[in-house]
């Protein structure tokens, strides 16, 4: 075979399953980048508490590494570092000299001058001997250390030092009583200088020695040496070595082969978690598996938390309980369902919790959080829903690491206060939710329930603007929409989304409400006008209703109710009438037909039907039971006929339960109640 085919060939496969490969790639890119993303380290793979039984084999050292001291035990050692640590002051000899050059100038006039500077200078020795002191903002001990002028450091009570007011006072009892005092104030401000002053930058660098002197570690573990045996109680030294060895585990004596088998054992488990998603929703969501779209937006919410997780624990974050592991659930449930919701959770939180260190508590607490996050917004109807739903995380969250602490230890006072703290703001955080969900809708084109909820209020401007110009329409809509969602169900779907669409489908009406028959009083303007012409009239408020949703940035999902409410039928009426008055003349048939497409989902099919025969059902001359049933059966079989739904994936039993439920709801809607006498 040449080349020239074989080429062929291969394009052909690409082009017949370039969907199925862009699936598989993407796949394949979220596990090598959560693979990527996840702790780089080997990961120890025990569980233990103290005083509790080692339920695993024995544990010998794999290599020589040392035993670390608890954190207690390094907080008292520092204190105890630091029992003789105090401020240093430096003592600086120019003041004294300064302050004695200067004296005499304060007593020039005073015949007591040479007696009174001698007094004078005796006592600003003893001031500046015992030190003076310049202020400080840090509390000074029983003692401080003075490092004079050759530099030796010697150990003084602080409480012998003077502060400048002191020193004034003592001059001023050298002084005696006269009117000169301010002269000696003024001299005390300006001549007398702090000879001892702190030295921050080598008080600290002296506290730096001191702790960098304690050790952290209580000696060393050789390898091959016993740590635990199996069955032994987990007391205090076996602990801190089991401790020690976690610590150590994976940050050092790691050859190159090890690094490697790590990452392909890392590679392995995540592909392996992954699929569980991936079976699901091939086997049980296959709408969402075949919707690339769809899959790349939840493969990038998977991917995403295991980033935010792993970011965490590289950057050393104190509690992993911090994340706002919610958010997960929360977007996805927004997004897809509560299923789908549950499903990736799970997935997630298997992939987290085999690297967080102990998996056992942060798999109860996070699908606790998260299935209770979930459940919480079965039926989204506002976004203050996640506010409640945030109140709910905290609580249980704080319940179930209480219980699974007075469980595993079976003592209350090892609860940690500030992890109910961290439960608080994890919480808080979650509601991030609320304005991401908003970017996903704005960047993939996605529809949460709370945006339908804002959709149907019959005060948003479209409806509105309707409800004014085409009142008839409005109401054939709302009648439409009850009848749509009663029968959506019945066969399962989407009833919020079918409700939506219901009320929007026929918007393009607005443009010329008056060729409509349910907006005319009488005068029908279509007698002026050629069969063709009104056919087309007809036919585009679908065209008319497309343009419109679009300018007002209606979601696609809305749109395509507009575009698929009548499929590719005829308007039949005016196409009978152009037969019946023209027999002889060649008819365009394009021109009274509907651009389509068809219906291709359970929602648009419920749509066509419910409009058809609400429409239908408003012609006939008397409301019977039969003449209901015959006309609820005449339409929809013709629909079928017709082939409308062979792109939907609704049933002939779902069609036959619609068609039942209809005829109920339309034999309600126009039951004629008996006259009263004197009515």
């Amino acid at each position: 075979m040449s080349k020239a085919p074989r080429l062929q060939q291969f394009v052909s496969y690409l082009r017949f399953h370039f969907n199925d490969l862009v699936r598989i790639a993407l796949i394949l890119v979220a596990v090598l980048l959560a693979t990527w993303l996840l702790p780089k380290k080997l990961y120890f793979q025990y569980e233990y508490e103290l005083n509790k039984p080692w339920v695993y084999r024995d544990l010998i050292a794999p290599f020589d590494f040392p035993v670390y001291k608890s954190q207690d035990q390094l907080t008292e050692d520092a204190r105890k570092a630091l029992s003789d640590h105090a401020p240093y002051f430096r003592l600086d000899t120019l003041a004294e000299e300064n302050a004695l050059q200067a004296l005499p100038y304060i007593l020039v006039g005073r015949s007591d001058s040479a007696e009174l500077i001698n007094k004078l200078k005796s006592t600003i020795k003893l001031i500046y001997r015992e030190g003076l002191a310049e202020p400080v903002d840090i509390e000074l001990g029983a003692f401080v250390y003075r490092i004079d002028a050759k530099k030796r450091i010697d150990k003084v009570d602080p409480s012998s030092f003077f502060n400048l007011n002191g020193a004034v006072n003592l001059l001023r009892e050298q002084w005696g009583e006269t009117n000169d005092a301010n002269r000696l104030v003024s001299f005390a401000e300006e001549q007398l200088r702090y000879n001892l002053r702190y030295d921050e930058n080598f008080t600290n660098q002296m506290r730096e020695e001191l702790l960098a002197g304690v050790s952290e570690t209580l000696g060393m573990v050789q390898e091959g040496e016993l740590i635990i045996g199996k069955g032994a109680l987990v007391g205090t030294e076996a602990f801190r070595k089991v401790r020690s060895l976690e610590k150590e585990y994976g940050t050092g004596q790691v050859t190159s082969q090890q690094v490697w088998l790590a990452t392909a054992g890392q590679f392995l488990i995540v592909a392996l978690i992954t699929l569980i998603l991936i079976f699901y929703l091939y086997y049980f969501r296959p709408e969402l598996y075949s919707d690339n779209r769809r899959l790349l937006v939840l493969l990038l919410n998977l991917v995403g938390i295991v980033a935010l997780f792993s970011f965490s624990v590289n950057q050393g974050i104190s509690s992993i309980y911090l994340i706002p592991f919610c958010i997960l659930p929360i977007i996805t449930r927004a997004l897809f369902d509560a299923w789908v919701a549950m499903m990736t959770l799970v997935v997630a939180a298997l992939l987290c919790s085999f690297f967080s260190g102990y998996a056992s508590e942060f798999l109860v607490l996070q699908l606790t959080a998260g299935m209770s996050s979930v459940f919480s917004l079965i039926s989204i109807r506002r976004r203050s829903q996640f506010f409640i739903t945030t109140s709910l995380i905290f609580v249980v969250y704080s319940a179930g690491y209480t219980a699974y602490t007075l469980i595993s230890k079976g003592d209350y006072t090892d609860l940690i206060p500030l992890y109910y703290g961290y439960f608080g703001v994890n919480a808080l955080l979650t509601l991030i939710a609320s304005p991401l969900l908003f970017g996903y809708e704005k960047l993939f084109g996605f529809v949460s329930d709370v945006t339908l909820m804002e959709l149907s209020d019959t005060n948003a401007p479209l409806l509105r603007e309707l409800s004014f110009k085409a009142p008839g329409t409005f109401q054939h809509s709302l009648q439409v929409s009850n009848l749509a969602e009663a029968a959506i169900y019945e066969v399962g779907g989407n009833a919020l989304l079918v409700r939506v669409g219901a009320l929007y489908h026929d918007i393009g009406k607005m443009n010329n409400p008056m060729y409509f028959i349910e907006n005319q009083a009488g005068l029908n303007p279509h007698d002026d006008l050629p069969f063709e012409d009104s056919a087309q009239i007809i036919v585009g408020h679908v065209l008319d209703g497309i343009a419109l949703a679009k300018a007002q940035k209606l979601p696609n999902v809305i749109i395509d109710f507009i575009r698929t409410h009548h499929g590719d039928q005829r308007v039949e009426y005016f196409y009978q009438s152009f037969l019946k008055n023209y027999p002889h003349q060649t008819i365009d048939e394009a021109k009274f037909r509907y651009p389509g497409p068809k219906p291709f989902n359970k929602e648009t099919a419920v749509l066509m039907m419910a409009d058809s025969v609400e429409a239908a059902s408003r012609s006939l001359p008397e409301h019977t039971e039969q003449s209901i049933n015959d006309l609820v059966d005449a339409i929809i079989d013709k629909q079928i006929k017709n082939d409308q739904f062979i792109n939907a994936n609704i049933t002939l039993r779902d069609i036959s339960k619609i068609k039942t439920l209809f005829k109920k709801m339309l034999g309600s809607i126009y039951h004629v109640r008996i006259s009263y006498p004197g009515a």
